[in-house]
């Protein structure tokens, strides 16, 4: 079996998540407490935080772990695992310049994850050709009948 995602994806799902979710009401709290002025930071703060959170949901937060045997895709939220044959792959994207980088997987028909799931592929850091994750999914594609 062929983990293709990467080995940072539960850190980047739950623990940076968490801690970035965190971070906004403690910073908030910390610039009341500590500040008696009202300054620029203090307003803008939440903007950028609650603009930040919002990215994460559709990032972070919906990565899965992805592994390969033969024709098969195991994919993981790291509570609950199944599996779909490569066959159901309707398409690949390859979100390159997003950093980490991720792929997104959209299946001819919805799984139990929805009708596409992303994950991050291992990091590198030269980004000009095709992940080799991609590659892999793509030749298995079309091995098959």
């Amino acid at each position: 079996m062929k983990i293709i995602s990467s080995s940072f994806t539960f850190f980047y799902k739950y623990v940076f998540s968490s801690l970035w979710f965190l971070s906004g009401p403690i910073t908030l709290l910390v610039f009341i407490v500590k500040n008696n002025q009202m300054d620029l930071l203090f307003y803008l703060w939440p903007i950028l935080w609650f603009v930040f959170s919002i990215i994460l949901c559709f990032t972070a937060v919906q990565l899965k772990q992805i592994k390969v045997l033969n024709d098969q895709l195991y994919i993981s939220n790291y509570i609950r695992t199944i599996d779909v044959a490569i066959s159901e792959i309707d398409s690949i994207l390859e979100h390159r310049y997003f950093n980490p980088e991720h792929v997104t997987l959209i299946f001819k028909s919805p799984t139990e994850f929805g009708e596409k799931i992303i994950f991050m592929p291992s990091i590198r850091l030269f980004k000009k050709k095709e992940h080799p994750a991609v590659n892999l999914l793509k030749g298995i594609m079309k091995i098959q009948p």
